[in-house]
């Protein structure tokens, strides 16, 4: 679905930017066409009804023209539509293009009205494009100008705020960025489907699949009426891997495999590979690890190395070989992923967590737990995480007999539960 642009051209706006890029004064403007607080009061935005024969005029000794102007907002407007658009069918090449085309449109644009817009849409482009530093930067420009966005403005920065927090790995707050969303979209004559898309993937990543299913079941069906089936499959994943969470295996198995059957005819190997990850967890609930094993194999198979996916998977895989007492497999897997990491993330410090479990070294254990692994959880306000690493702290320090210590972490975990 495009941006619903609904502006009208300030001309009082463009006359003054205009005037003031020509170096001309209020009186050589006005002069002979109408009176100095006329036009004062026109750039002003003062005026209820102007009078558009002396704004032609006003324009035309600016040498603009009314139908340029609308020309020009028109082929703006589209520019917009069509990138998001692109984005929203994950078609990049395609947002590159007319990305280019924008900033050269935006760069001879003479309606700064359309200004917000452009921010709005390079927001979200950046955010599609994974780059997070100049999607920052965007949204700090936008935040300057927020008392003066309109409703349908802010349920898009808003939206565009809960793709950020997630990218981030901030999910809670992305959850709550999306909620703003959707209580504004209510005062709103259009609807945006992905924003529902993208507040069911978040809560699936906080694993709370009653919400989750809700959102992604509600979306899928809208999806499948627009014949998307990319998003369609989208969603049929994450109808998966939450069935799966709540033990509903069958149906999660029939969901991949009908996803198997399109992006195998589409040769989609990533698609391939996230649907081979999920069966293995599928398997790895239901307790069948040799299974499980086999699947997160298939799925490293077909993933880039120390791509976030991939450490994903191989702490997957680890764990069920530990299960099966295959720790120098484990350890292997592990050590191998980790020499290629070169920042900290979740999927790493999940990994080094792992790799303290079999070594049994319990100091250095408790050690990166409580100066790496928690304050990192803590900055991304990740509380599975946060929780995790609470309750197995409490657990070391229960072994070795240290209570008051034990006792702590405990209470630390049952807090963070709560917030759950």
């Amino acid at each position: 679905m495009k941006i619903e642009l609904k502006t009208t051209i300030e001309y009082g706006k463009i006359i003054a930017l205009n005037r003031l890029k020509q170096g001309m004064t209020q009186d050589e403007l006005a002069r002979g066409i109408c009176s100095i607080t006329y036009l004062s009061k026109l750039e002003n935005g003062k005026l209820d009804q102007p009078n558009l024969e002396t704004i032609d005029l006003l324009l035309g000794r600016l040498n603009i023209t009314i139908s340029a102007l609308s020309d020009q907002q028109k082929v703006i407007k589209d520019k917009i539509g069509s990138i998001y658009d692109a984005i929203n069918e994950k078609n990049l090449k395609l947002a590159d293009r007319e990305w280019l085309k924008l900033k050269e449109s935006i760069t001879n644009n003479e309606d700064p009205s359309l200004y917000v817009y452009y921010l709005l849409i390079s927001y979200r482009y950046f955010l599609g494009k994974d780059d997070l530093g100049s999607a920052k930067n965007i949204r700090k420009e936008i935040l300057l100008l927020s008392k003066t966005l309109t409703n349908a403005q802010l349920f898009y920065f808003h939206y565009f705020n809960g793709i950020y927090h997630c990218l981030d790995q901030k999910f809670l707050d992305g959850i709550e960025s999306f909620r703003e969303a959707l209580t504004l979209q209510d005062t709103l004559p259009f609807e945006d489907h992905f924003l529902l898309y993208h507040t069911a993937l978040a809560y699936s990543n906080i694993h709370n699949p009653a919400l989750a299913l809700q959102f992604a079941l509600d979306v899928l069906h809208i999806f499948e009426k627009q014949l998307n089936y990319m998003r369609v499959v989208d969603c049929h994943i994450i109808i998966g891997i939450n069935y799966t969470r709540v033990k509903q295996f069958e149906r999660a198995l029939e969901h991949y495999h009908n996803v198997l059957k399109v992006v195998s005819q589409l040769n989609q190997l990533d698609l391939i590979a996230m649907v081979y990850h999920n069966i293995g967890f599928l398997y790895s609930e239901k307790k069948e690890s040799k299974q499980a094993i086999n699947y997160y194999l298939k799925s490293i198979e077909l993933k880039e190395e120390n791509t976030p996916v991939y450490l994903n998977t191989v702490y997957f895989l680890a764990k069920e070989l530990i299960k099966e007492k295959a720790f120098e497999q484990a350890r292997n897997w592990i050590s191998r992923s980790l020499a290629l990491v070169k920042s900290p993330s979740s999927y790493s410090i999940k990994l080094k967590i792992l790799e303290f479990s079999i070594s049994k070294n319990s100091d250095e254990h408790k050690v990166y737990l409580e100066e790496e692994a928690i304050p990192y959880y803590k900055e991304k306000n990740d509380i599975n995480n946060l929780y995790s690493c609470y309750e197995l702290l409490g657990d070391l320090y229960s072994q070795e007999f240290k209570y008051k210590a034990s006792s702590k972490y405990y209470k630390l975990a049952l807090t963070v539960k709560n917030k759950k």
